[in-house]
């Protein structure tokens, strides 16, 4: 497919879509595993869904520990809201258990300090991490340029004939 004509099939596409959505102003005093934590939920959903998951976190448990020794019903019973709790919770506690096991401790502001580059290989060896997640924290953590492509813009942009099927598999 010619780049001109995907690039053409993107800005039709984009325009649509700010027809029907509004931007969201994603905090950005959160801290890089805050970020990381918000990517885990918003992945699949709605921002304002993912957002208050986020929050009933942040209130209902004393901490990030907490959570991640927390059992995945008990996780997926706060992440009600989210499309899918059940995976969300998942790789909410993947992250946050690969995040303690490498650092131990859930500190790792020094990200910012690092490369661009260096910050998201890190967030990529994160056991439950995914494209996404790299690319939301890269994006509203590190002040990279990213964008966070979940399954749900994946399919459109397939359907539209923007991407292959091939390409869509590789994601």
């Amino acid at each position: 497919m010619p780049s001109t004509n995907r690039a053409t099939q993107i800005n039709k596409v984009v325009k649509v879509v700010k027809k029907h959505f509004k931007p969201v102003a994603v905090p950005k005093d959160r801290s890089i595993l805050e970020q990381l934590v918000v990517a885990c939920c918003v992945e699949n959903s709605n921002y304002d869904a993912a957002d208050a998951v986020f929050e009933r976190l942040t209130g209902d448990y004393f901490d990030w520990n907490e959570v991640r020794v927390s059992t995945l019903l008990e996780l997926a019973e706060v992440m009600k809201p989210l499309n899918d709790p059940e995976e969300a919770a998942t790789r909410l506690k993947r992250v946050l258990l690969s995040v303690f096991e490498t650092h131990y401790s859930f500190d790792i502001e020094l990200m910012r300090k690092q490369n661009i580059g260096q910050a998201t290989k890190q967030i990529e060896k994160y056991n439950g991490s995914t494209p996404f997640t790299v690319a939301w924290v890269t994006q509203h953590g590190l002040g990279g340029h990213s964008i966070p492509v979940n399954r749900g813009l994946l399919e459109s942009l397939r359907i539209v004939g923007v991407i292959s099927e091939t390409e869509a598999s590789k994601y």
